[in-house]
């Protein structure tokens, strides 16, 4: 027991030092210089040696104490763990969209860290681009300044502005199909995908979520059939604890759609439905009641596991359709 042990702390030790070096071959030339320079010279850069500074004219920083957002002051500390982040950051932390204010700041940091350690645009890029950004020491510098987002949030946020191999927007029907060879070859290994595509992990993982998965070759995002949307209606029943479809709705669909109506097509267009498309979605409408206290978190991907010939944001768009608001 105690031999295997020694071995996980020498693996673990010597994970450390690889991540290490890793990160100090960036800085190696600035070290270079830094060893060259003159005993006086050290010392006074090392007064001032600040990693982060966000700069004011001391006229304005008085006044700007008061009115600085709370996500802009700095704390002592931050982890990539979550947990361990809430005991040295007991901060409430925001989720959704950051706003155009968030990221401006944040810009500013990074290019702030950039110049106090005298990065040039080459060494930022290939910082950021490092294989092992998720052990890299800059993020936890930079989101000591924005306490109220987790190092995780802001560090795909500065990946996906910076990172030059992020190639974003529409995804046509060739990368797709390059996207499903190169994880029939590699499996979920987005990194290693990353290389090939041209896009960051992230961007390929949520394209993979996007078009089903595993269920993409069933995926139908043509039209959806009677059957389907009744599949989904009583799935989200199930979750919810709500009867979403109300009593004999299936006399009303055999009358008016006649005894095969599961198998009727319709197509879910989110600004202007054509008029046969319009007739059986308001007709599926008038089946359902959705309470106005529902209040259930869904469970997307595991209603498309039910559903094969739909993504989860296939489903998604339905329902917030069918409530009247769309995403």
């Amino acid at each position: 027991m105690m031999k295997k042990i020694t071995k996980q702390n020498e693996k673990f030790n010597s994970h450390l030092k690889s991540q290490e070096s890793e990160y100090d071959d960036i800085f190696q030339d600035q070290k270079t210089e830094q060893q060259n320079q003159p005993i006086i010279q050290k010392e006074q850069q090392r007064k001032t040696n600040i990693r982060i500074i966000v700069t004011r004219k001391p006229q304005q920083q008085q006044q700007e104490q008061q009115t600085i957002p709370q996500q802009h002051r700095s704390v002592n500390k931050r982890s990539w763990h979550k947990e361990l982040d809430n005991l040295v950051n007991p901060q409430e932390m925001k989720n959704g969209k950051f706003s155009q204010e968030e990221k401006e700041f944040i810009m500013q940091i990074v290019h702030n860290y950039q110049n106090q350690n005298n990065l040039t645009d080459q060494q930022l890029k290939d910082y950021i681009e490092l294989k092992t950004l998720g052990h890299s020491k800059i993020w936890l510098e930079i989101t000591k300044f924005i306490p109220t987002r987790t190092v995780d949030s802001v560090y795909k946020l500065i990946r996906r502005s910076l990172d030059s191999k992020n190639r974003q927007g529409y995804w046509n029907k060739e990368e797709e199909a390059e996207l499903i060879k190169c994880i029939q070859q590699y499996g979920r290994k987005w990194r290693e995908i990353s290389k090939y595509l041209n896009r960051t992990p992230d961007n390929i993982r949520n394209k993979y979520i996007q078009i089903g998965q595993h269920n993409h070759l069933f995926r139908n995002k043509q039209f959806w059939t009677i059957e389907e949307f009744l599949i989904l209606m009583n799935n989200i029943h199930a979750l919810s604890g709500y009867p979403i479809l109300i009593p004999n709705y299936d006399q009303i669909l055999k009358q008016k759609l006649g005894e095969q109506f599961e198998n009727v097509k319709f197509k879910l267009n989110y600004r202007k439905m054509k008029m046969e498309d319009k007739e059986i979605f308001d007709l599926l409408k008038s089946i359902i009641n959705i309470p106005s206290n529902i209040g259930v978190t869904i469970k997307w991907t595991e209603i498309s596991s039910e559903i094969k010939t739909k993504t989860k944001d296939d489903i998604r768009q339905m329902w917030y359709k069918l409530n009247g608001t769309l995403l």
